[in-house]
């Protein structure tokens, strides 16, 4: 989706809920809820978010996104439980927070979710629902470790590709080989790669975008995968197989995970193979300005962990000294 039909596409959402009185608004929002219609949900908070977030108009799809899987997440909650969107408990903020932990989320995941449902209370207050927002006050704990996740070796990915079908192959190298995040993958569609340029064309955090060199085993997969679809240039590369839209996030995870169960290989998470990427690529050219333009950094301190994950410079350094000595 290119910046001026994204940007036509907030401002109906915004111009939808405002032009409404507030009486109005409030009636469609409750009906919204009382019928778990997440589409005018998700445009409610959309309108929100672009009229009175702190991004505005420059709200990424990647946020929107997340907004979304909150809004489900919430749902899902109410659904499980006693509790309503409609008239929330004093301790709903609290509650769905220690939900989030009994459901296994990391302590990221659920800073980001009530992050997340503190604002789409803002919008449901805006909307005429509540007085009050139940999450005011309500704070996750922080993570007390900072994880870095190591990529997938060399060896690992080799093996998956062993086992991999066609589909499958794509995931791995488009991450492996190309370094993209989990959502780039996700809405990777066919107009975005030029197989004759050997090029992907990325649209990444914050809507920017860059191009992606393909490795000669990526341009063979891709070539492959295209050879066996039927595919218009708008589909994405990856669809849902039941309904030929780009898959999810979970679909991705469900995918990868079942790949490496099959190749017997440890299942470190999807991101791991843009890790791989990172790793790999700094060792080959020990360059992070080149490394950060093909991951899509936008700060080089991002880059500069895989620096330091290339422990080899640190034995060859040691090797090379001996060496003088």
């Amino acid at each position: 989706m290119n910046a001026l039909v994204l940007a036509t596409d907030q401002t109906s959402h915004t111009r939808h809920w405002t032009d409404l009185s507030p009486e109005e608004r409030r009636r469609r929002t409750l009906h919204a809820i009382q019928n778990r219609d997440r589409a005018a949900l998700d445009s409610l908070i959309e309108g929100w978010l672009i009229l009175k977030g702190r991004k505005g108009s420059r709200v990424s799809p990647a946020t929107l996104k997340q907004y979304r899987v909150t809004t489900g997440s919430l749902l899902a909650f109410t659904d499980q439980t006693s509790h309503s969107l409609i008239q929330p408990h004093d301790d709903f903020g609290n509650l769905y927070m220690r939900w989030l932990e009994q459901q296994g989320q990391q302590a990221a995941s659920v800073q980001l979710r009530v992050s997340n449902a503190r604002n789409i209370f803002d919008a449901l207050r805006w909307a005429g629902l509540h007085a009050e927002n139940p999450f005011t006050g309500t704070r996750a704990p922080a993570p007390t470790t900072k994880i870095r996740r190591e990529g997938y070796t060399p060896d690992d990915i080799r093996t998956l590709l062993d086992h991999a079908d066609a589909r499958e192959r794509v995931i791995v190298l488009l991450g492996a080989d190309a370094g993209l995040r989990n959502q780039e993958i996700t809405d990777l569609t066919w107009n975005h790669v030029n197989l004759h340029n050997r090029e992907l064309r990325v649209t990444g955090k914050g809507s920017k975008t860059r191009t992606v060199p393909m490795t000669s085993r990526l341009h063979t997969a891709l070539t492959l995968l295209g050879a066996d679809s039927l595919f218009q240039r708008t589909d994405p590369i990856i669809p849902n197989t039941f309904n030929g839209q780009p898959i999810t996030d979970d679909g991705l995870r469900e995918i990868v995970s079942k790949l490496c169960t099959r190749a017997g290989t440890h299942y470190r998470a999807v991101h791991a193979l843009r890790h791989t990427a990172g790793t790999q690529l700094y060792r080959a050219t020990h360059d992070l300005h080149v490394v950060s333009s093909i991951l899509g950094h936008a700060d080089p301190k991002t880059t500069a962990i895989y620096a330091h994950m290339d422990r080899s410079r640190l034995h060859d350094a040691i090797a090379g000294m001996e060496s003088a000595q």
